[in-house]
């Protein structure tokens, strides 16, 4: 428990004041800090650490399948990371559109392995680019929110 609420506490504190929109994908949306130049390739290559914290936080405006992350520069990470549960909503709402006649079974359907059918749900979860943009303007909207000089809390012990 004390290790959970210390990643809590790291990322809260990794937050900055304000972000922009970095670079963008349909897996991954970048958001780096707003006073700080184009990120060198130090900051690009700073690992990212999962942040439950800030799924919770981000909790509605993520997409299923999507996470947060975030590292030692301030950076923020969205990126498409589907577990095996989300995986598993995913091809409920898909037997639901193909059994109410809005989707076409996809090809090869019943011949695909699980790891196949698994890789194939997870690209139906990330987005075009103007869908991420949308989702990075709120989410980055919420961070305001959420920046230690607003006088959220944060995580408590």
């Amino acid at each position: 428990m004390d290790q959970v609420l210390d990643a809590c506490r790291r990322d809260h504190a990794r937050l900055v004041k304000a972000y922009r929109l970095g670079r963008i994908g349909p897996g991954a949306i970048e958001l780096w800090p707003e006073d700080a130049a184009e990120p060198s390739t130090g900051m690009a290559a700073a690992p990212f650490d999962a942040s439950p914290w800030l799924d919770h936080e981000l909790f509605g405006l993520l997409p299923l399948g999507w996470h947060a992350a975030t590292n030692e520069h301030g950076a923020v990470l969205l990126q498409c990371e589907p577990d095996a549960s989300e995986l598993l909503i995913e091809a409920g709402n898909l037997i639901e559109r193909m059994a109410a006649g809005k989707e076409a079974a996809p090809a090869d359907w019943g011949r695909l392995s699980q790891d196949r059918r698994s890789a194939w749900l997870a690209t139906r979860l990330t987005v075009e680019p103007d869908a991420a943009r949308q989702i990075a303007q709120h989410v980055m909207w919420r961070l305001a929110k959420l920046r230690p000089e607003s006088g959220h809390a944060g995580p408590r012990a």
